[in-house]
C-alpha cells in the first residue's frame, strides 16, 4: 500500500550504512528493533530509498488519521506490489481508481448476499463431514491432541473450490492447494527473496511454474456453468 501523495519533508530514519542491518533484524524479529528505531527517531521513522521505501508509523494519533483516509489517497498497482505477481496485474485486488470500479462491478453479482447464502449448506455439509471422520479416526474421542491448522486449511482449500468452480475440480483440491501453497510461501518470505527479476530461476521462477499450472487447469472449466464462472485466482 502506497500514499498517492507526496511528503513534504523527509522522514527521520537512521543512517544508510546502519540500514541494511536493521531491515534484516525487522524480517526476524521486529519488536525489538521497532522498539529501537522509536526511541531514537521518534514515532514515524523511514526505511530505504526510491521506490522501495517504507514508513513505520507507531504514533496512535498518526494511526487514526492514516486509517481515516480514503481510499483514493492510496495506491495498489504500484511495480513493486508482488501481489500483481501472484493474481496477475490486471487483478482485481492489485487495480486502483476506474480499473478497480470495473473489475470491482464485473464479479459484483457473483458475490451478492444471495450467492453467498447459497454456499452454507456447503460449508456446513463439508465441516461436518470432516469432523465426523475426525471421530471415527478416533483423534477426537480418543483424547489424541490433534493440529487443527492443516485440517481447517484443507477443508477452507475443498470449499472455495468447491464454491468457486463447481464439482468437476472439487476432486482435484489438494493439487491446487499444493500449487497454490509456493506462490504463498513467496509471499510471506522476506522482500528481498521477493524482489523481481524475469529468469526462470529460484522460489520466483518455481512460483511461475506452479502459477501456470494452476491458470491451465482453471482454463478447463467450461464457462457458464452454475458455480462454475471461472473467476479470477484471487
Amino acid at each position: 500500500m502506497v500514499t498517492s501523495t507526496l511528503v513534504s519533508k523527509p522522514l527521520p530514519h537512521p543512517p544508510w550504512r546502519h540500514q541494511p542491518r536493521l531491515i534484516g533484524r525487522i524480517m526476524a524479529d521486529p519488536r525489538p528493533v521497532l522498539d529501537e528505531l522509536r526511541e531514537g527517531y521518534g514515532p514515524i521513522v523511514g526505511l530505504g530509498a526510491g521506490p522501495l521505501r517504507m514508513a513505520i508509523v507507531g504514533d496512535p494519533v498518526a494511526l487514526r488519521e492514516l486509517f481515516g483516509m480514503p481510499t483514493e489517497s492510496f495506491r495498489w498497482g504500484h511495480r513493486f506490489n508482488v501481489l500483481g505477481f501472484v493474481v496477475g496485474h490486471d487483478s482485481l485486488i492489485v487495480s486502483d481508481g476506474a480499473d478497480w470500479e470495473r473489475r470491482r462491478g464485473a464479479i459484483r453479482a457473483g458475490f451478492s448476499r444471495r450467492r453467498l447464502n447459497g454456499w452454507i449448506d456447503t460449508i456446513v455439509r463439508r465441516t461436518d463431514a470432516r469432523v465426523d471422520r475426525l471421530i471415527e479416526e478416533e483423534l477426537i474421542s480418543g483424547g489424541a491432541v490433534v493440529d487443527l491448522y492443516p485440517i481447517g486449511a484443507t477443508l477452507v482449500q475443498e470449499i472455495v473450490v468447491r464454491a468457486m468452480f463447481g464439482e468437476r475440480l472439487a476432486s482435484r483440491a489438494a493439487e491446487i492447494a499444493g500449487l497454490f501453497r509456493s506462490a504463498q510461501h513467496y509471499l510471506e518470505s522476506p522482500f528481498y527473496r521477493q524482489l523481481p527479476h524475469p529468469l526462470p530461476l529460484g522460489h520466483r521462477g518455481r512460483v511461475r511454474a506452479d502459477l501456470k499450472s494452476l491458470r491451465s487447469i482453471v482454463a478447463e472449466v467450461p464457462q457458464g456453468k452454475q458455480g462454475a464462472q471461472r473467476p479470477s485466482l484471487t
